[in-house]
């Protein structure tokens, strides 16, 4: 499994894995915890699959495709 990819917003760590190390077609979102309530990153507060969460992981996917494409950093 991998290569494993995240970015963090405020509280909210996502982290997203794709197929391919040559791109990043297919980038998955598969884990998102809030920091602030679970800092271990326990995987049973994964947040990935909460109804309220799916905007939030797609704006914090798409900042860190924009992010890659205009030769940004992810590390805030």
């Amino acid at each position: 499994m991998g290569p494993f990819h995240a970015i963090r917003e405020g509280n909210f760590k996502l982290i997203m894995i794709v197929n391919s190390k040559k791109n990043l077609e297919g980038l998955k979102a598969i884990e998102l915890y809030n920091l602030k309530d679970n800092i271990q990153e326990k995987k049973n507060k994964n947040l990935i699959n909460e109804p309220g969460q799916a905007e939030r992981i797609q704006e914090m996917q798409k900042t860190y495709l924009d992010l890659l494409n205009n030769g940004g950093t992810t590390l805030f």
